[in-house]
């Protein structure tokens, strides 16, 4: 449960006397709002800060998938990869370069494809679309999945490509497309895309986008939440700069 308070100084130099939100989770949540209205209606200034973002997961779920998928152990491999696949849509594929990204989306195809799952299809599709020239060692890939790869090479090559536009907040920020630097519109093989956006003193945000549609142009709006500041950095502004 969030708690708030006064809270006095850990530094004899910082004077003031203030409150500290130390939010772990959604910033939202019911019990933080509460407490933010409680602080307000007391006079009390404050600060919110939070524990920074764990560093991506994806990379590490991909090499344990990646080496379970080596060793046949297909569930452990899926569970792995399904895991970082759905992390890589959240954040943009954060952690993750363009050639990982690619045998993230082309090793859990051939996980699907082992265990006879459907959606095996839409993973060689998505693979496809981030490496279509990948050529695969047939005597390290079974000859059913090495005809689902070709064919979905094939149908990312013949199918129509569409324009992608990041549209940034702040402007400046830097953008990331499939892993790669993008630049402001891009033209890319209809499928699924990894979008994420940085800058200095901001947390990095990121999504998922399927180019699918007829469209001109496919828009995606990203807006950066700023960094939390240390709980300790924190006070110290508040009290105007002071140090120990």
């Amino acid at each position: 449960m969030m708690r708030a308070g006064r809270m006095a100084p850990m530094y004899p130099a910082l004077a003031s006397v203030f409150a500290v939100l130390y939010a772990e989770g959604d910033p939202s949540a019911p019990d933080l709002a509460r407490a933010r209205a409680a602080l307000i209606a007391e006079g009390v200034p404050f600060e919110e800060t939070a524990p920074p973002a764990a560093p991506p997961a994806a990379p590490a779920l991909l090499a344990r998938g990646t080496l379970a998928y080596t060793a046949l152990t297909f569930d452990q491999a899926r569970r792995d990869l399904e895991a970082a696949w759905q992390e890589a849509a959240r954040t943009g594929a954060a952690g993750l370069e363009p050639e990982a990204l690619a045998d993230l989306a082309l090793t859990l195809a051939l996980v699907r494809d082992a265990v006879g799952d459907r959606a095996a299809w839409d993973a060689f599709v998505a693979a496809a679309a981030l490496a279509p020239a990948r050529a695969l060692d047939p005597a390290r890939v079974p000859p059913r999945a090495l005809d689902a790869w070709g064919r979905a090479q094939e149908a990312v090559r013949a199918g129509p490509h569409g324009a992608l536009a990041v549209m940034a907040d702040p402007s400046d920020a830097r953008a990331w497309i499939d892993g790669r630097p993008g630049a402001a519109v891009e033209t890319l093989p209809y499928g699924e895309h990894f979008v994420r956006i940085e800058a200095p003193g901001f947390e990095s945000a990121g999504t998922r986008v399927t180019l699918a549609e007829p469209r001109r142009v496919e828009r995606v709006a990203l807006r950066l939440a700023a960094a939390p500041e240390p709980l300790v950095e924190a006070a110290r502004r508040r009290s105007g700069g002071a140090s120990a």
